[in-house]
């Protein structure tokens, strides 16, 4: 049984073999970091033209190259999928990988509606498979701070927070699909999905909102969901809120947050010229509990590139750890669970590691209500399921 386990866990024998279906401007970060992620290995990449395809060839030789998603999912030697394609397909994909006995992580949104992250749900308790979606803020030096140290008790109870993002309009996507209603589902669904799975991760000890107001404006032929301003408040009963605001009318990428509770606040900033750079400035700044002065936390790199890598790394040890348990219960001779959260209470301690701060497994026991809980090793374990935040669909 330990022998199984060092196996999967990449201590021994071969690595994970991934296949990336997407090779647009955000999945070629993703093969780079795939080929980073320790115990993984880029296997074969599905593309949507052949100027994509020669792209891929070229940059990742020994990997094998289709046209058709659909010839990769057949691939019994692929292990794992990651899927970075335009929105409107992330369900029907996923869906089909999941049912190809694939673990799969999935670019947010989890879908465009709440009827197919309903389906997503339901194929991973079918298949027992890992499905892990790519809220990488989770695996943020900076933002994920933020969340131990609302966890920790450093501010107190939370009773306020700003997430505030200004930035240049969003690019194009392949043939134009971002600025399509009905491919993008939402402009919300593009970055302030990141900041709602934020401030319900930050402040999950509040239970779920009760009350969301959201407005917002838009320049002339913008579809219905698609501002290029945007706000919305969450109130909780407890008498906390939060306000999300994004302008897309502005420049380069500035991000800010400010969170007050009873005895203390946090305030973090992050800017580039670009929301992809290599290079940005960022800063996090705390006044504890029973302090009267702020203090400079000392950070490491951050931003979605370096989060990508983390992303990428702790699906490989989602997915590892979750096959070595099937494989010892199986080594028991016991029969094996539904989904990873069917052991989640007499098996906390393993099952809290599968998750690992962005890449949060989708399932939940039957009898369990949706729930904002993650169960990364730097939270408190939730027995009631492993959840991520299902999309914010307009």
């Amino acid at each position: 049984m330990v022998a199984g386990f060092a196996l999967w866990c990449g201590q021994e024998g071969e690595a994970m073999r991934f296949g990336l279906i997407g090779y647009g401007a955000w999945g070629r970060y993703h093969a780079e970091a795939i080929g980073k992620a320790p115990g993984a290995e880029l296997a074969a990449i599905a593309c949507a033209s052949e100027a994509t395809a020669a792209a891929a060839r070229q940059r990742h030789p020994s990997a094998k190259v289709h046209l058709d998603w659909r010839h990769l999912l057949a691939d019994r030697s692929i292990d794992a999928v990651d899927i970075v394609v335009p929105n409107h397909l992330h369900a029907d994909i996923a869906m089909a990988a999941l049912e190809a006995g694939k673990n799969v992580l999935l670019e947010k949104p989890m879908a465009a509606s709440i009827a197919d992250c309903d389906r997503l749900v339901e194929a991973v308790r079918r298949t027992g498979k890992v499905l892990s979606v790519g809220h990488e803020f989770r695996a943020s030096t900076q933002w994920g701070l933020i969340h131990r140290m609302i966890r920790d008790g450093e501010i107190g109870e939370p009773l306020y927070a700003n997430v505030s993002l200004f930035r240049f309009p969003y690019r194009q996507g392949a043939g134009g699909w971002r600025y399509d209603g009905g491919r993008v589902g939402s402009w919300i669904l593009e970055e302030p999905v990141h900041f709602f799975d934020m401030l319900m991760w930050w402040f999950e000890g509040l239970g779920d909102p009760h009350v969301v107001h959201g407005f917002g404006n838009a320049k002339d032929g913008r579809s219905q969901g698609m501002y290029d301003n945007f706000s919305a408040v969450m109130r909780w009963s407890t008498g906390a809120y939060a306000v999300v605001t994004q302008t897309l009318a502005g420049f380069e990428h500035h991000h800010v947050v400010e969170v007050a509770g009873r005895e203390g606040s946090i305030r973090a900033w992050w800017s580039g010229v670009m929301d992809r750079t290599a290079d940005p400035r960022h800063e996090l700044k705390i006044q504890r509990r029973g302090r009267t002065q702020s203090e400079v936390v000392e950070l490491g790199p951050s931003g979605e590139v370096f989060e990508l890598e983390e992303e990428l790394a702790a699906t490989v040890r989602a997915s590892s750890i979750w096959t070595a348990f099937l494989l010892a219960v199986s080594l028991a001779g016991k029969s094996s669970p539904a989904s990873p959260s069917s052991y989640a209470a007499p098996f906390s301690n393993i099952t809290s590691s599968l998750v690992s701060i962005s890449a949060c497994i989708v399932a939940l026991p039957a009898s369990a209500s949706p729930a904002f809980n993650c169960a990364c090793p730097s939270c408190s374990f939730n027995e009631s399921g492993l959840v991520l935040l299902s999309a914010i669909a307009s």
